[in-house]
């Protein structure tokens, strides 16, 4: 919070993502009303920017600290728009992210085959990209996944080798 208060209104889009990552880091310890204050403000700070890349960043930031039940329809809306968007702007890492995301959440709306197709998508974006947290978050998946087909045996199997990934890069 300090740093935001240093930085003042110097550099705007700087000052969005501070404010979205400082909400992301807040998720275990504030309360979902604070929390949901603090990513509006991003957003909306975000969107007069008019800066698409500024607007997939603060979405995909802010998405974690927002993920509650009663917050669904939202969370869908703004993950449409954050992989629309994402879609745009040529940069694998935010496209990744946004895919992640909404596949997350079309999961828990019961979209399953738009969730499926997410997945894919995360998949072959993870393996261009090469990035050891994406690779991490899509084996994460592939567990989920495993579990939600039924193969409980598979799915431990693929949680097991998350987690000794996981481990290996820091997670």
């Amino acid at each position: 919070r300090s740093s935001l208060q240093r930085l003042g209104a110097a550099d705007a889009r700087l000052r969005v993502r501070l404010l979205a990552t400082l909400c992301s880091e807040v998720v275990f310890d504030s309360p979902l009303g604070e929390r949901r204050a603090m990513a509006g403000r991003a957003k909306e700070e975000a969107a007069l920017l008019g800066d698409p890349s500024t607007l997939v960043d603060v979405h995909n930031l802010v998405i974690e600290a927002l993920r509650h039940p009663s917050l669904l329809a939202e969370r869908l809306e703004d993950t449409a728009d954050a992989l629309a968007r994402a879609e745009d702007l040529g940069d694998p890492a935010a496209y990744f992210w946004a895919v992640s995301h909404r596949m997350r959440t079309t999961m828990e709306a019961g979209m399953v085959a738009e969730s499926r197709e997410l997945n894919e998508r995360m998949t072959s974006t993870s393996s261009e990209v090469g990035q050891p947290v994406m690779r991490w978050m899509t084996m994460y998946s592939s567990a989920q996944w495993a579990f939600l087909r039924g193969e409980s045996a598979a799915g431990e199997k693929l949680a097991e080798d998350a987690l000794a990934f996981g481990i290996e890069i820091g997670q």
